[in-house]
């Protein structure tokens, strides 16, 4: 039977575990972008001959409601940041 990772490179298996990496943590904040596309050398990376990682593309709607999302998680991220100076400078006065 046909293995399908005989073509898989090391470049392409970084590349890759980078993009789910991406995928995972945004599913973890509640954003599910299910466009994600792993392409051999694009245009403009061609000079480094890197791989690219799209993240394709998504209707305005979409990318809207994902920004939403990040954006709530970012702001508790403020708030307890903030908490945690709090917290801290209470322990150094006593």
């Amino acid at each position: 039977m046909p293995d399908p990772r005989f073509f898989d490179t090391d470049e392409r298996t970084e590349a890759a575990l980078a993009a789910s990496r991406l995928m995972e943590a945004l599913h973890v904040l509640g954003v599910d972008l299910d466009n994600f596309d792993l392409a051999d050398e694009c245009p403009s990376c061609r000079p480094t001959g890197d791989l690219c990682v799209s993240l394709g593309s998504y209707r305005p709607a979409v990318l809207s409601e994902a920004a939403e999302k990040l954006e709530v998680v970012a702001r508790k991220a403020e708030r307890l940041d903030e908490v945690t100076q709090l917290i801290d400078s209470i322990r150094a006065t006593t």
